[in-house]
């Protein structure tokens, strides 16, 4: 080969010139990050960036390795040999090069295609495990990926991944998220606020809506940090940036918050169209609360020397005050105090002293188990199941505690007679009894929590049926023989009552009795067990929804028309799998007439006699009403459809978590109802989306990260809780 061929290939050898004499070895530290491609121009081994060097200086290399926070002082560990770095491809794609340099350069360099792929996967690794940024420091893990394919991809300094890969996930997100909403006509949301375990405190709100498929989706739209005290007025103001922010403002048909008088003073700034929910969960366990602490009663003496009762509790605002009672009822209060103190609350400290032998205990935990696996193999006992301790800040969680015991009243009964320790504690037979009594009571409560704590399916509908048949039916027909507990059971109704008037209470629940007519499961009202009354709250429900379609709907009845016919057409085709999944897995009646419910995937508390499940049981009822235009007209024909179409439920209770199925198969021949249906079905019954995005929150800010900053805390809350396929 002569001299003209070999002149325009770039000399990848640092140690032997054209020549065939050796070079120099390069002194310089600098050197090994680079390969030359001629006398005046090297390739960084890093980012592929060619650099020019003058009269063979290193002051242009050292200041470009600056970049990449490589000195002489601080130097990865690379080897001698990292000059001819070679970068493994994850795909089958090759780059071609107008020089024949790139022949030997394609299996080092990394396009920018993969390595953003690669930069994507690792993002989600991280975020998705609450790992801190710095662990693409770790050397470890750096040799964990060259082993795999050595030299092919190396990691992004921590600085990069919080200011450049982070946003860049972010600003896809939200891309994604925007056009989402942009197509939501209404929506409902919940908010909530936080303190950190670094004393800082957030605000966060969360958008529900139900798309064109008929799926209700959940998304997080923000996690703000709050500088300021938490005033109504301030929170209100956040509330409202927030919503501004992503275009929700005017499709909130909703919110839903807790009962903190600063949240309720916030959202009731609202104006009157948007609809102010306290979280029902919450006031569950109010409820709760209310039942087993005592009330404190002051006396006070008037001027007439008169005595006035007096007892503190909340009033319709959220305002803790001194409420005035008269004498008969501050004597029931006190006889229910003496039932607390002397019942009550010397069962559960006798229980939480009992479950505390064994949580503070190795020993005693060991001791446990041992028994345990014993009686399983004697067919005693059918499965493990742990001791729970009592928490005052964990919903059910006394219910949890009694309902333990009893599950292991046979491993505790046995080794009470082995242990003197244990045997001290013990509850007696007459205190089982109380215990099982008293977890037949709460036990309501527990399930009615469990299912509106869920937000992948429609929990407003089930609001209604739940607390009028906990009051007037379920509660009333629980046996109970112990006369102080049948005290507390009556006592439990009464503050059920209270709490949940605007569900209850036929001036305010309009809403509720809506939702509970479009769900098919209850759309009868049979379990009010009232002919008469199921026909007036028909009415109602009725009258509510032809108000919130005439208001929203009505102008364009033609358009929406059409509108409804093709996003129906897509989303019959786009779900034409799940929905014959649904057709195929009912019993073998016709669709037309009766619809079995299919089973789904999620399981529900495993229990036959969840109350829940005794709620549906519709009837065939035909309601006519008179009509003003062509809106109502279209939509009185949907009713008599709606009313005539009749279903059959499986046996395992499961078409309470179904709720939107029908109107995915009848869609096309109710799509005013529809529409209405993507509204109302949207509200949450609770804030504990809200709240779960906490316990996200706290799992990433953990002790070793508490200095994490604010707005990076809401960019990893928002990456990780809005997920898209």
């Amino acid at each position: 080969m002569n001299s003209n061929d070999t002149s325009n290939t770039p000399n990848f050898d640092t140690a032997t010139n054209n020549s065939g004499r050796k070079k120099i070895e390069p002194r310089s530290w600098s050197r090994k990050y680079f390969v030359q491609k001629d006398k005046n121009l090297l390739i960084c081994n890093i980012c592929f960036i060619e650099v020019k060097i003058y009269n063979s200086s290193t002051t242009q290399l050292i200041d470009h390795l600056k970049i990449h926070n490589i000195n002489q002082n601080n130097q990865p560990n690379i080897e001698k040999n990292h000059l001819k770095k070679r970068r493994l491809d994850f795909s089958s794609e090759s780059e071609n090069d107008e020089n024949n340099f790139d022949i030997a350069q394609n299996q080092t360099k990394i396009t920018i295609k993969q390595k953003a792929k690669i930069n994507k996967y690792l993002m989600n690794f991280i975020l998705n495990n609450n790992l801190p940024f710095n662990i693409v420091e770790s050397p470890d893990f750096q040799k964990f990926i060259d082993i795999i394919k050595p030299n092919y991809y190396e990691l992004p300094c921590r600085q990069t991944v919080r200011n450049t890969l982070l946003n860049e996930m972010v600003d896809s997100v939200k891309l994604l998220l925007n056009t989402e909403i942009k197509s939501v006509m209404f929506g409902s949301g919940t908010s909530d606020v936080w303190t950190s375990n670094s004393n800082m405190a957030y605000i966060c709100f969360t958008f529900h809506y139900v798309n064109d498929y008929l799926e209700l989706k959940n998304r997080v739209l923000c996690l703000k940090y709050l500088n300021d005290s938490h005033s109504s007025d301030y929170l209100h103001d956040s509330l409202v940036s927030i919503m501004r922010e992503w275009n929700v403002l005017n499709k909130t048909f909703a919110i839903n918050t807790d009962s903190g008088a600063n949240m309720k003073g916030a959202v009731a700034k609202f104006s009157n169209d948007m609809l102010k929910l306290p979280c029902a969960a919450h006031k569950l366990n109010s409820c709760v609360t209310d039942l087993l602490n005592i009330k404190k009663i002051k006396i006070k003496i008037d001027k007439n020397n008169n005595q006035k009762f007096f007892i503190r509790e909340y009033d319709k605002l959220g305002k803790c005050k001194d409420t005035e009672i008269s004498e008969q009822e501050a004597q029931r209060i006190e006889n229910l105090n003496f039932i607390r103190s002397e019942i009550l609350k010397k069962l559960t400290s006798k229980c939480k002293r009992l479950v505390g032998l064994f949580r503070h205990s190795e020993q005693n935990t060991r001791i446990f188990r041992d028994k345990q696996d014993f009686l399983i193999k004697q067919k005693h006992l059918n499965y493990r199941t742990k001791l729970v301790q009592d928490v005052p800040t964990r919903w059910n969680s006394t219910y949890d505690m009694l309902e333990s015991i009893l599950a292991n009243k046979y491993v505790l009964t046995s080794l009470s007679c082995e242990n003197s320790s244990i045997k001290n504690e013990m509850l007696s037979e007459f205190e089982f009894k109380q215990v099982d009594e008293l977890c037949k009571i709460l036990e309501p409560l527990k399930d009615l929590t469990e299912f509106l704590s869920g937000s992948k399916y429609v929990t407003c509908s089930i609001l209604h049926p739940a607390i009028y048949t906990l009051i007037n039916f379920e509660l009333p027909n629980k046996i109970i023989n112990d006369k102080y507990l049948i005290i507390l059971k009556d006592e439990l109704k009464t503050i059920l009552k209270k709490r949940y008037s605007y569900i209850l209470e036929n001036d305010k629940n309009d809403f509720f009795i809506a939702a509970t007519y479009l769900d098919f499961n209850y759309k009868k009202f049979t379990y009010v067990q009232n002919e008469s009354e199921s026909f007036e709250l028909i009415r109602r429900a009725k009258n509510f929804i032809k108000n919130l379609g005439n208001k929203h709907f009505n102008a364009n009845i033609e358009s929406l028309s059409r509108q409804v016919n093709s996003t129906s057409t897509n989303s019959l085709q786009a779900n034409q799998m799940s929905t014959s999944q649904i057709v195929n897995n009912c019993s073998q009646n016709q669709i037309t007439e009766s619809i079995p419910l299919a089973q789904i995937s999620r399981v529900h508390r495993k229990k036959e006699r969840n109350y829940l499940n005794k709620l549906q049981d519709p009837v065939q009822q035909n309601i006519q009403t008179n009509t003003t235009n062509l809106f109502l007209e279209e939509l009185d024909k949907e009713f008599v459809l709606y009313d005539n179409k009749n279903f059959h439920f499986d046996n395992n209770n499961d078409s309470k978590f179904k709720s939107l199925d029908f109107f995915k198969i009848f869609e096309i021949e109710l799509p005013l109802i529809t529409k209405i249906v993507k509204i109302i079905f949207s509200v949450t019954a609770t804030s504990v989306p809200a709240e779960s995005l906490f316990s996200c929150a706290g799992l990433i800010q953990n002790e070793s990260r508490n200095r994490l900053d604010p707005a990076v805390l809401d960019k990893i809350n928002f990456v990780k809780s809005n997920k898209f396929s």
